[in-house]
Order: structure tokens, then C-alpha cells, then sequence
């Protein structure tokens, strides 16, 4: 079943991150964003891993991606005020 398969890439996804194997986790969860391309968690797990390589630009778009499908996965949200500080452009 297609869910279990996206639960099976994201749990692999999340080993390799884990493990510090940034591009294995990164190849791991846009699998399963293809296969199911609204999913928040899917989003804001990517945005995680594009963090810890020091892709801001593409972490904070990811998590806005994330925010803008579940507004209240509250983990997405702090990570992009975290990125965005509080000097934003005025």
C-alpha cells in the first residue's frame, strides 16, 4: 500500500539522517514526497536535512511549504523562526 511505503521511506530517511548521511536521507524523502507530495512532515523533514548541510534558503522554503499544508506542525514553524531570527526585513 502506498502509505506504508511513504512511512517506510520516511523511517529510512530518518536512519540516514541520523547517521549523518545527509544525501541518502535526502534521497530517501523525495521518494516519498512523490508519492505523496502534500504531506507537511515529508516537507519539514526535508527542510531539517537542507539545514544541517547550511541550505537556509531552501530549508526556509521548505518549511513555509510545510506551514502553508499543516499551519500547526509547530516543529516546522519553529525552525523557520529560528532561521528567520528576529531581524526580518522590515
Amino acid at each position: 500500500m502506498r502509505d506504508k511505503k511513504v512511512e517506510e521511506l520516511i523511517e529510512q530517511g530518518k536512519f540516514y539522517f541520523l547517521n549523518k548521511q545527509y544525501n541518502e536521507a535526502l534521497s530517501e524523502f523525495q521518494k516519498a514526497l512523490k508519492l505523496d507530495p502534500r504531506n507537511a512532515r515529508i516537507l519539514y523533514n526535508l527542510g531539517v536535512i537542507y539545514e544541517s548541510k547550511e541550505d537556509i534558503e531552501i530549508a526556509k522554503t521548505l518549511y513555509l511549504k510545510a506551514l502553508e499544508l499543516d499551519p500547526k506542525l509547530e516543529e516546522a514553524q519553529k525552525h523557520l523562526d529560528k532561521l528567520v531570527g528576529t531581524s526580518e526585513e522590515e
